[in-house]
């Protein structure tokens, strides 16, 4: 059975991830013809060392076998293209020459390494956690309503079934969209800490008042979320389905 990529888009989704009309897919051949299109006449080892990724992974794609989404992400870092061009074909291959528009997204760690003996703990932030980039398409961007200096990305670690999330899944991030009121999953920290979580945002009536529940964390005021470090709100996954 043929594995496929499966992207999300959570200002579209009303239901569980595998909804059809809100994924977007694509076949392991396909993946296959546009890093094929991108080697050219180049030899495989050269390829590979100029993406970044191993020799016998990079044959396993051009034989049609399913690639994780970081391979994807590293292929795309490397060659320059998009990553949404690579894993899905969407747009071609005319949008990423150098007269396209191209942002480097920050790719972000949830967790911070361990301060050395003597040194402060080390403080999560948007700054602090930039592990990389990923470039990727202003027209993407643009059709999720993200400005591209506010998009981010990240991947997850762990699975997260209470919130739909697995182990691998890729989130886009909109670093302008930090009001938890109107809903939605959230990335954030508390002040000072080395880790970022995230959790899902919902609206109760306090005492006549809209505070908001952060997964089981709250409720909070309006000026209690102020004192959090919100990252911002995930608007969409990418996704290796099985």
């Amino acid at each position: 059975m043929s594995v496929k990529l499966t992207y999300v888009n959570l200002e579209r989704r009303k239901c569980a991830m595998n909804h059809r009309d809100d994924e977007k897919t694509t076949d392991n051949q396909g993946v296959a013809s546009r890093v094929r299109m991108l080697m050219g006449e180049m030899p495989l080892r050269k390829f590979a060392a100029k993406v970044g990724v191993k020799e016998s992974t990079l044959r396993g794609i051009l034989q049609g076998r399913s690639p994780y989404l970081e391979t994807v992400a590293a292929i795309a870092e490397g060659a320059g293209v998009d990553f949404r061009w690579l894993a899905t074909g969407k747009g071609g291959p005319e949008n990423f020459t150098e007269s396209n528009e191209i942002v480097r997204a920050p790719v972000l760690s949830w967790r911070l390494p361990p301060a050395e003996e003597g040194q402060e703990p080390p403080r999560w932030s948007a700054q602090t956690a930039i592990s990389g980039y990923l470039p990727l398409s202003v027209e993407l961007l643009r059709e999720l309503g993200i400005s591209p200096s506010a998009a981010r990305l990240m991947w997850m670690e762990r699975s997260r079934d209470e919130l739909q999330l697995r182990a691998g899944d890729c989130l886009l991030i909109d670093a302008e969209r930090c009001d938890p009121l109107a809903g939605g999953l959230y990335v954030f920290t508390v002040p000072g800490s080395s880790f970022a979580t995230i959790e899902h945002a919902k609206p109760v009536a306090e005492s006549g008042d809209v505070q908001v529940m952060l997964g089981k964390h709250g409720p909070f005021a309006p000026e209690d979320i102020e004192r959090l470090d919100i990252l911002g709100r995930v608007v969409w996954i990418w996704r290796r389905a099985r």
